[in-house]
């Protein structure tokens, strides 16, 4: 710990002890999201994300999209008077039109970027290794698979890119919370299947023919399932979770519930036998085909 007041070292000291790591650019207290690979993140996975403010005190918050873990911090040394409290209060509505703005910048940009490109192939080395046997939603970037993300009124607001190796990235200031994915349609009343990863939802929607929806990591089940149940009230939800299983915590399972608990939803998982490794229905299907999960 650090011995003399820093509250960037400090802010640090407590992403380490909650294991979320840090940026190896180090921590840049500006007010703007920062994304990077965190604690126990695949190579070049930006799951990790912070933001941190230094005026009018020190306060930020920090968490993992692929564990679903958000924090909150404060200095404690730093109290919070009627005036600092106003301070604060403008600079987030300041922070928000910004965010807002550059989220539909972006969507724009997401959209036409869609629009631009061509339908992806087969033989793209995600789909081989996933055996995922259509191509789905997904478009073709520069040999990337480009997916795009919407909300339930079919507004593109998002894309998410995924190279060869299966790396993937968001779109730089876009919108995620609440945006997925879609297999099939939403139109017909159907029950929908609600997951997180794409070659999940691909997979499930080969085998059950039910329309499906992506919300790409733990923590945007939950708003996902909520956008659903708002928009459709009496539809058939389920949420079929990833079993993280090998991770502290499970939050494939722990989200999965939370997210099924709060939208009346029923909730399944994948399920393996002994020695098996994988984690989700994408693994669980390779694992009974006789791949690697």
């Amino acid at each position: 710990m650090t011995s003399t007041y820093d509250p960037v070292a400090r802010f640090a000291d407590e992403m380490i002890a909650r294991g979320i790591g840090l940026p190896s650019k180090g921590i840049s207290p500006d007010g703007e999201l920062h994304r990077f690979q965190g604690e126990g993140d695949k190579r070049g996975c930006l799951n990790a994300w912070y933001v941190l403010y230094l005026h009018p005190i020190p306060c930020g918050a920090f968490g993992n999209w692929r564990l679903g873990a958000t924090f909150r911090w404060k200095d404690r040394d730093c109290s919070i008077t009627p005036h600092i409290e106003h301070q604060f209060r403008q600079i987030q509505r300041e922070r928000n039109f910004s965010r807002k703005a550059a989220q539909e910048a972006a969507a724009l940009k997401a959209a036409k970027l869609v629009e631009s490109s061509d339908a992806a192939t087969l033989d793209h080395p995600y789909l081989i290794a996933k055996r995922i046997k259509r191509t789905h939603n997904a478009r073709n970037s520069m040999g990337n698979l480009l997916i795009p993300l919407q909300d339930v009124d079919g507004k593109i607001w998002n894309t998410q890119t995924i190279d060869e190796s299966g790396q993937k990235r968001f779109a730089k200031s876009a919108r995620i919370q609440s945006c997925f994915a879609l297999f099939g349609s939403l139109s017909n009343g159907s029950p929908l299947l609600i997951c997180e990863g794409w070659a999940t939802a691909a997979t499930l929607f080969e085998r059950e023919g039910l329309p499906t929806l992506a919300a790409m990591n733990a923590g945007n089940l939950l708003p996902v399932a909520l956008a659903v149940r708002s928009k459709w009230p009496d539809r058939v939800l389920m949420i079929c979770g990833d079993d993280d299983r090998f991770t502290e915590g499970n939050p494939g399972r722990t989200k999965a519930n939370e997210a099924a608990l709060a939208a009346n939803a029923s909730v399944a998982f994948p399920s393996f036998g002994p020695g098996d490794f994988g984690t989700d229905f994408n693994d669980q299907y390779l694992t009974n085909q006789g791949g690697s999960a």
